[in-house]
């Protein structure tokens, strides 16, 4: 799994029968932070705990700073409180976007209560983070099209790489 590089997970605890800690392998772990009830919640109920999150998390990436090098986000609000815990690790931060608000919205979603947090988390994000990994030539381009208002010089297309000998319908 993570042959060369020491690799630390941090999620939500999301549900009770989970542990908070698991060794994953001799360089690899997971962290589930106890934040909100230990079950799945909808991105808007999450991303409402930004806050708790971020003091939940940083004793967990500051306890080993020293050996961090990179932060690896994904998703708005992951990226958010990495974009927070970093200011001042000054460590370089890879933001890889699950999806982005503005497009929902281009696409006809219905609004929700958090469309205002998740866009201007999404922007100070975007502008923050060393590098911005889209998935595929056409995520770029509505990134640069939806995004106009930031500097998009960061953008990097990394295809989600699949192994068909091993996923295969």
């Amino acid at each position: 799994m993570c042959q060369g590089f020491d690799v630390t997970y941090i999620t939500r605890l999301n549900a009770p029968d989970k542990p908070a800690f698991k060794q994953l392998g001799q360089r690899c772990r997971i962290h589930r932070v106890p934040v909100g009830p230990p079950r799945e919640l909808s991105p808007g109920e999450v991303g409402a705990m930004i806050d708790e999150l971020e003091i939940a998390t940083r004793p967990i990436l500051c306890g080993q700073a020293s050996g961090v090098t990179v932060l690896h986000s994904q998703y708005w609000i992951a990226g958010e409180v990495c974009r927070r815990i970093n200011r001042p690790l000054g460590l370089r931060h890879i933001h890889h976007m699950l999806s982005f608000g503005r497009q929902k919205r281009s696409l006809g979603e219905e609004a929700r209560p958090t469309d205002a947090l998740r866009d201007a988390c999404e922007q100070t994000v975007f502008d923050a983070v060393d590098l911005l990994v889209a998935q595929c030539p056409s995520e770029a381009r509505d990134l640069l099209t939806l995004y106009p208002e930031l500097g998009h010089r960061r953008i990097v297309v990394i295809p989600h790489g699949v192994d068909p000998d091993v996923f295969t319908p």
